[in-house]
C-alpha cells in the first residue's frame, strides 16, 4: 500500500539508499522511504501517459557496482534504457528511443570532461545510448559522442569544433562551432549531478552552455554565478531547437568543492536521472545536492544563493523549476 509521504524526506534520504531501498521489489510494491509527490513504481511494463508537467525519472540500483567496487556494465545499461522507457511512457525500449529520434537525424551526444568520469561510467552509458538510437534506426555514421572520457570511441559522424558562426546572447557574445550550427540535428545532454564553485550545482544546463565543444572561451561567462550567462546560451536556438534528451549520471554525487571530483566529498546515490526538460532536472539536482549537503552538516546559506541559473532558466522559458509542479517518479531496478 502506497503512503502518503513528504519529498522532502526522500530528498534527504536519496544519498543513502539502503538495502531495503535499492532491493528487488515485486511488481506493485513501494520502496521503504517517504516521500510525497514523488511517484515510486516497481519496474513493470504498462504504458503509461505522457505528463501534463515536467517528468524528472530517476532509475535506482546499487547493483551498477559489483561487490569489489567495480562498475557493472550491464546493470548501467539497464537503468539508462529503463530511464527513457519511463520517461516517456512506453512499453518497451525500442518504442521509447523511436518516440525521441529518428533515421534521417545525426546525434551529438555531449558528456562532461570536467568530472574526469569518476564514476567510471561512461563507457557503459554510451553503449546504452548507442544501442538505443539503434533501435530508433539512428545509424553510427550519424552519431557523434563528445567528451565522453580517457576511452576513446572511433567512428561516427566527425565534429568540427573550431568557432566561427559570432552570435549574441543578451549580456555577452561568442562564436559557435559548425558542429553545433550544422553538423547535428538533435542534442543528448548527459551531466554528472555535482557540486560546482560557482553555480552551486551543475547539470544539464551548464554541460552546453559553457563548453568549447559549442563555443568559444566559454570562461569569460563565469561572473555572478554564470547568472544570466548559463539561461542566456541555453536560450540560443541552436540549444533550444536541438536540444532532445537529457540523462544524468547520478551513479555518485560530488557534493562539495566541485565540480573537480575529490573521494572525500562523493557520496553514493546509485541513481540515473532522465529528463526532457533540462530545467525540471537541474532543479532536481539542486534539491539533491543540498539535501546531500545537509546530512553532512556542512551549510547551506551561501550555497542557495549561488544558485541562481536555474530560476533564470524558466523565467526565460526553458523549463520549468518549481518543484510542486514536476512529474517525479522513482523507479527501482530489480
Amino acid at each position: 500500500m502506497r503512503k502518503a509521504l513528504s519529498r522532502r524526506d526522500f530528498l534527504k534520504n536519496a544519498g543513502r539508499v539502503g538495502a531495503g531501498a535499492a532491493s528487488v521489489l515485486s511488481a506493485g510494491s513501494v520502496l521503504d522511504v517517504p516521500l510525497i509527490g514523488t511517484r515510486i513504481f516497481a519496474q513493470t511494463k504498462e504504458e503509461t501517459p505522457a505528463p501534463a508537467s515536467p517528468r524528472v525519472v530517476r532509475v535506482i540500483s546499487e547493483k551498477w557496482q559489483t561487490e569489489d567496487k567495480k562498475v557493472n556494465d550491464a546493470v548501467v545499461k539497464r537503468m539508462i534504457h529503463e530511464s527513457v522507457r519511463q520517461l516517456t511512457g512506453k512499453t518497451d525500449v525500442s518504442a521509447a528511443w523511436k518516440s525521441l529520434f529518428s533515421s534521417g537525424e545525426k546525434v551529438g551526444v555531449k558528456f562532461n570532461n570536467v568530472s574526469r568520469d569518476y564514476c567510471r561510467t561512461n563507457m557503459p552509458v554510451m553503449q546504452a545510448v548507442l544501442e538505443g538510437l539503434k533501435e530508433a534506426g539512428v545509424p553510427r555514421e550519424q552519431i557523434t559522442f563528445l567528451e565522453q572520457g580517457a576511452v576513446p570511441f572511433t567512428g561516427g559522424l566527425q565534429p568540427d569544433l573550431t568557432p566561427k558562426t559570432e552570435v549574441e546572447f543578451g549580456h555577452g557574445k561568442t562564436r559557435l562551432t559548425p558542429f553545433l550550427t550544422d553538423q547535428v540535428d538533435c542534442l543528448i545532454c548527459v551531466p554528472d549531478l555535482k557540486h560546482h564553485h560557482r553555480t552551486g550545482v551543475t547539470g544539464a544546463l551548464k554541460n552546453f552552455s559553457h563548453s568549447k565543444s559549442f563555443m568559444d572561451n566559454p570562461s569569460e561567462f563565469h561572473s555572478n554565478n554564470c547568472d544570466p550567462y548559463v539561461a542566456e546560451l541555453c536560450a540560443l536556438p541552436h540549444f533550444r531547437k536541438k536540444r532532445r534528451l537529457n540523462i544524468c549520471c547520478g551513479f555518485k554525487v560530488i557534493f562539495e568543492d566541485g565540480p573537480v571530483p575529490r573521494p572525500r566529498h562523493i557520496e553514493d546515490y546509485h541513481g540515473v536521472l532522465a529528463s526532457i526538460d533540462p530545467v525540471a532536472m537541474d532543479q532536481i539536482c539542486y534539491e539533491v545536492v543540498k539535501d546531500i549537503r545537509k546530512k553532512k552538516g556542512l551549510s547551506n546559506r551561501v550555497f542557495d544563493t549561488m544558485v541562481r541559473h536555474i530560476a533564470t532558466a524558466e523565467k526565460m522559458e526553458l523549463g520549468i523549476a518549481d518543484s510542486s509542479k514536476i512529474d517525479l517518479v522513482e523507479v527501482p531496478l530489480a
